[in-house]
């Protein structure tokens, strides 16, 4: 498992598209919630490289349209940094094409797995 950081992160992300993984937790003692993705290359292959991402602190989250289906892609998904200094929002995470995610948020770890 590989640590990536923000510049590797984005490079990464338009090769992995297809979700594996969606899955919201609360932390209790923070008072915040967690976003972690998994991205795949290829679902239907159990050989092929992950992309996970752990979004803490989240906020503004925005699905639409996003789970209509059994089969999930978030393509042309955006990673910015935010600029306007508001607490606990450091990122802004946005789908360029359809929209069908959008959030902010606090913290990003990612992995290569």
């Amino acid at each position: 498992m590989k640590r990536l950081n923000f510049t590797e992160l984005n490079q990464y992300l338009p090769e992995f598209d297809q979700v594996e993984k969606f899955d919201i937790d609360y932390n209790y003692i923070e008072a915040s919630y967690t976003l972690t993705l998994i991205f795949s290359k290829d679902l239907f292959s159990q050989d092929t490289k992950k992309l996970l991402i752990e979004f803490s602190n989240i906020s503004d989250l925005s699905l639409k349209n996003s789970f209509l289906n059994n089969f999930q892609q978030f393509m042309s998904l955006v990673i910015e940094k935010d600029n306007n200094q508001w607490e606990n929002v450091n990122y802004r995470i946005s789908q360029v094409e359809d929209e069908n995610i959008a959030f902010k948020c606090k913290n990003i770890l990612s992995y290569l797995i």
